[in-house]
């Protein structure tokens, strides 16, 4: 897991959205300003 902050200037929106392609989390609690969570790699089972 890797967590980076995260300035959009073009995103001015709050709130949580779920990247389900990039297993990405993106959090923005101020409008522009907040932070980037990569989850790592499904494992598979098998």
């Amino acid at each position: 897991m890797t967590i980076r902050p995260l300035f959009a200037w073009y995103d001015v929106w709050v709130g949580a959205f779920w990247d389900r392609k990039s297993r990405r989390l993106y959090v923005l609690p101020l409008p522009c300003l907040g932070i980037a969570i990569q989850f790592s790699a499904q494992e598979t089972e098998g």
